[in-house]
């Protein structure tokens, strides 16, 4: 299916550009670095502000090691308390009922984004696990339930030549055309496994 969408691409330096895409299902950016070598992450920032008589459908976390398997808490924006946070993907849904949903995309060598609600401004931002250094095992076993000893202070070590995960704002008029909504799916990679009959 052929997709309509509009680009621009912003060259800050010969290492780093910003490509957005604005299109008939949403709006996506995302970083692409041109840098020698490995590089570090400190941080990656976005930050961003609703109304607060928005509804969100809020998959809270209470710590960035997840199973993603949260109950969506359906709530008043206003509602969300200062440093709750959520993983991904988000639906906020305006007065009109209008959809707005916050997800990425391309999601390789790199962690995943939660979003920290901030102060009364009814503002969200992103943050993200630190990168683990070292681990113990844990008497549940060690599926996503090692216990983390200690972190370094970036939040990722990865290649310098290469492009960073979409961030994706899918929109939809009603909860139908939320439902087809293909964003994320057009913006990530290419299936690579050559045998998939399993």
């Amino acid at each position: 299916q052929k997709v309509k969408y509009s680009q621009l691409l912003i060259e800050f330096s010969k290492k780093a550009q910003l490509e957005l895409l604005l299109g008939e299902e949403g709006f996506a950016y995302r970083w692409l670095l041109n840098i020698n070598g490995d590089v570090i992450v400190k941080d990656e920032l976005l930050e961003f502000e609703l109304d607060s008589s928005d509804l969100v459908y809020f998959p809270k976390e209470a710590s960035m090691i997840s199973h993603y398997e949260r109950s969506y808490l359906k709530k008043n924006i206003r509602e969300i308390e200062k440093e709750e946070f959520c993983s991904l993907p988000v639906l906020f849904q305006k007065e009109q009922g209008f959809n707005v949903f916050f997800s990425e995309a391309d999601l390789y060598d790199y962690p995943c984004l939660f979003l920290e609600k901030q102060n009364e401004s009814n503002s969200f931002k992103a943050i993200f696990p630190k990168v683990v250094l070292e681990t113990k095992a844990n008497e549940k076993g060690v599926d996503r339930n090692q216990i983390i000893i200690k972190e370094a202070n970036y939040i990722a070590a990865t290649k310098g030549k290469r492009s960073l995960p979409w961030r994706v704002f899918g929109l939809a008029k009603d909860d139908k055309q939320l439902v087809v909504n293909n964003m994320v799916y057009q913006l990530s990679s290419p299936l690579k496994l050559e045998e998939t009959n399993w």
